[in-house]
């Protein structure tokens, strides 16, 4: 199930979010069509971004997450594994994460790390222009539960 599709391709094709001790969670997000050296320069921009998302729920506003690896899977996603921290409500915090890979901001940072992919092909942007356009309409998709 993917749940979610950019525009320009990028793709969020699972997410799993579980817990891992009293007080922490781990997740794995799986995406495509993104550079693997772009997005694992932006761990700390990802992992900014949805310790923002779990944070803002009081309770668990001591919260950190941090985003350890991305490795590219057999097929040629990336799997990006986090850490979340310091979590007095891991149902609140579980479900703010799986709802978090939804948003705008999450959504961002994929997104810049797939149009990093799409500048150093070596393309002039004449021959970017000369190409035909792919139009996809872009939309939030419920998570199913």
């Amino acid at each position: 199930m993917i749940l979610a599709v950019h525009a320009n391709g990028a793709a969020i094709h699972s997410h799993v979010v579980v817990a891992d001790t009293e007080n922490s969670l781990k997740g794995t997000m799986v995406v495509s069509n993104c550079n693997h050296d772009t997005l694992s320069n932006s761990k700390n921009a990802m992992s900014h971004t949805l310790t923002q998302k779990v944070q803002a729920d009081t309770v668990n506003a001591n919260s950190q997450v941090q985003v350890n690896t991305i490795t590219q899977l057999s097929d040629g996603t990336l799997a990006l594994d986090y850490q979340c921290s310091g979590v007095s409500d891991q149902k609140t915090a579980i479900n703010t994460l799986k709802k978090a890979v939804q948003t705008n901001d999450v959504q961002k940072v994929i997104v810049q790390s797939t149009i990093d992919v799409v500048s150093t092909t070596g393309k002039t942007n004449q021959q970017n222009n000369n190409q035909p356009r792919k139009f996809i309409q872009f939309s939030i998709l419920p998570v199913i539960r």
